[in-house]
């Protein structure tokens, strides 16, 4: 074992040195490959970081056949990008072309054109050519570091795990391999844990597209997951979803508790019927200001209802909240310091405008108010001191 290592670092401490590219450190075992450089903080690091961003997007529009703002926006998306040199890049994208990879493949997955020095990446290439799947469909592997995907590959349990997840959540090939390198936990966990889960969560009607999206709750003991979904049909929660499994047990709780509060408020009604009533208005007006404003279909009935109740018992009408629905969001407690602080100032509330602005632009209007009050006080004794 000892001797297949030393092997093995041997033959990388070779293709780094050919590839240009410098280790900094191992442990564990693994050998950490230093690709990118390191944070500009002269004047001059960041002259040559800009220019190098500059070459790096003039790169990927020739390399990908694509225009300026989608290379800046691919470097927006993945900083990798523009922390190697456009030679790694270039000899990279020959490399994975000579393998048959589409450009549209490369596009779709840019960070692989950083994600290894060149011949670590044709390594990774010829490690997973012999997988039974098109190289296109399985080419962001390449992406994992070279002994991670060595040891992957030697698993028994790699191709039954990806028929398991192709076969049981629908998923495309593609998004299982995405899911293996930026998920690694997924590499280790055994084949029977992973259907167990699967089987849990489908069995509970938790959608296929739920899972692929936070494959994180795969990591979870199926006795937690069996745990949280017999909470979840005990309380009627519907449709249950995968972060009710890895959230913290109050987080859940307070959830079904509100969950209790809205139907409390709102009894065989929906949000927006509840609206339209409240706010005396039609059922379009009332769908209307939740497209506005999307915060309020997360927000508290229990609270919502508050919010209404003292507004009416301070005056306003129902216009006067239409007019500025994003009252709603706010809570009684600020809105009720913020009138009685501005009644003191001798301001006749005729609208709700001000009282939804941020603490920093209420604080400006609310001392330019009193500075402006105090002023008219002193003109005022000084007129009266002339009088005298």
């Amino acid at each position: 074992m000892a001797l297949k290592f030393i092997q093995s670092c041997s033959k990388l401490l070779e293709i780094t040195r050919i590839s240009g590219v410098s280790l900094t450190n191992h442990y564990s075992g693994k050998v950490q490959i230093k690709l990118f450089p390191r944070k500009p903080t002269t004047k001059e690091d960041i002259h040559n970081f800009q220019e190098n961003k500059a070459t790096v997007v003039e790169t990927l529009e020739n390399l990908l056949n694509i225009r300026k703002f989608t290379a800046v926006d691919l470097i927006t998306q993945q900083r990798k990008l523009y922390q190697v040199t456009a030679h790694i890049l270039t000899r990279n994208h020959k490399i994975l072309q000579t393998h048959g990879i589409k450009n549209a493949t490369i596009i779709k997955h840019p960070d692989i054109l950083a994600a290894q020095p060149p011949a670590l990446l044709q390594e990774n290439l010829n490690l997973i050519k012999d997988l039974p799947f098109e190289l296109d469909d399985v080419v962001y592997l390449a992406a994992l570091d070279h002994f991670q995907l060595r040891h992957l590959l030697m698993k028994q349990n790699f191709l039954p795990k990806v028929d398991v997840l192709i076969r049981k959540l629908e998923a495309t090939i593609d998004e299982i391999m995405v899911a293996f390198v930026k998920r690694p936990f997924l590499c280790k966990m055994s084949l029977a844990k992973t259907e167990e889960n699967i089987n849990l969560l489908k069995a509970n009607q938790v959608s296929n597209a739920d899972i692929i999206k936070d494959w994180w709750v795969l990591q979870y003991s199926p006795k937690l997951i069996s745990e949280r979904m017999s909470i979840a049909k005990k309380n009627n929660l519907d449709p249950i979803k995968t972060w009710m499994v890895r959230c913290t047990p109050d987080i859940l709780e307070r959830y079904i508790q509100r969950r209790s509060d809205n139907k409390l408020v709102l009894g065989d009604n929906t949000q927006v019927e509840y609206l339209s009533n409240q706010l005396q208005c039609t059922s379009e007006e009332a769908k209307a200001l939740t497209l506005k404003l999307p915060a309020l279909e997360s927000k508290s009935m229990k609270k919502m209802k508050e919010i209404i109740d003292f507004l009416y018992a301070e005056g306003f009408k129902p216009y006067h909240i239409r007019r500025v629905p994003k009252i709603l969001l706010h809570s009684v407690q600020t809105t009720k310091k913020r009138i009685r602080e501005l009644e003191r100032q001798g301001v006749k509330m005729d609208s709700l405008y001000m009282l939804t602005k941020s603490q920093r632009q209420y604080m400006q209007y609310y001392q330019a108010l009193v500075k402006s009050n105090a002023n008219k006080v002193k003109k005022v004794q000084d007129s009266n001191v002339v009088l005298k």
